[in-house]
């Protein structure tokens, strides 16, 4: 998601097609949203309980 975020932020709409949905702004807000959130998901879940 984060690498989207970039990707969206360098690519015109018409390069990216369908992964274009919104408005630039609030697709780089939300991807950028999401992947903070499973970095730190991913960051504070005990592995398998050890």
């Amino acid at each position: 998601m984060l690498w989207y975020v970039v990707i969206r932020w360098a690519c015109d709409s018409k390069i990216l097609g369908v992964l274009a949905v919104r408005s630039r702004l609030f697709d780089m807000c939300y991807a950028a949203a999401v992947g903070v959130l499973m970095v730190f998901l991913s960051a504070s879940v005990d592995s398998l309980g050890s």
